[in-house]
């Protein structure tokens, strides 16, 4: 009897078009992680996304599988638990 393999299967960055996606949504969640910018006015946000080319930056992200982005903190805290769940 053959038995199948489990796999999980990584969604593509790509849509239909050959391109990648990038939502408002992903870029306030990457303008979030940057400090003094979450209290920032909409006005001053809008321009560190254009002028930082936030867009090419989450594109690069999504392309390389980094996205969403992690704090340092909580990627630390993601291995503990991890480690203790070895156990």
């Amino acid at each position: 009897m053959l038995r199948r393999k489990s796999c999980t299967l990584k969604p593509s960055a790509y849509d239909l078009f050959g391109e990648i996606p990038v939502t408002l949504d992903d870029i306030e969640t990457w303008l979030d992680y940057i400090p003094r910018m979450k209290d920032a006015t909409p006005s001053r946000r809008a321009w560190y996304a254009k002028n930082w080319n936030v867009v090419a930056k989450i594109k690069g992200a999504k392309k390389d599988g980094n996205w969403p982005p992690v704090r340092v903190w909580e990627y630390e805290e993601l291995l503990e638990l991890q480690q203790k769940l070895k156990r």
